[in-house]
């Protein structure tokens, strides 16, 4: 079974930069996620989450790996496998459970509290 992590932050925005973040080893880190907060208040005009974003099942494993979303976002859990699959989160922010389906059946899961979510 492949699981994942989506974190679900509050207000948020995105800009384009280059980042590479690095253990104590020197190795690059794969699948983090960087929250950053200017120093002195900004005025910044925030774009709206998608109507619905997507956490999809591709060959027996989440994609994308990792999923960011602004709280109040819908989230869809498609399944694209030949195979059924049980979609599940105990975390404190989001509880919930996708009994084994094929396809993309089940309503969207409203992501209403911020916090990291693990799927299994």
């Amino acid at each position: 079974m492949a699981s994942s992590l989506c974190l679900f932050c509050g207000d948020a925005f995105a800009t384009e930069g280059l980042l590479t973040l690095l253990d104590r080893k020197g190795d690059t880190v794969s699948n983090v996620v960087v929250y950053a907060m200017p120093q002195v208040p900004v005025d910044v005009t925030l774009t709206p989450s998608p109507a619905v974003a997507t956490m999809e099942q591709i060959d027996n494993r989440f994609v994308p790996h990792v999923l960011v979303v602004q709280t109040g976002t819908l989230v869809a859990f498609p399944n694209n496998d030949s195979v059924s699959h049980h979609v599940y989160s105990f975390s404190e922010s989001k509880q919930f459970e996708l009994d084994l389906y094929r396809g993309n059946i089940y309503t969207p899961e409203l992501f209403d509290k911020p916090g990291l979510v693990v799927l299994g």
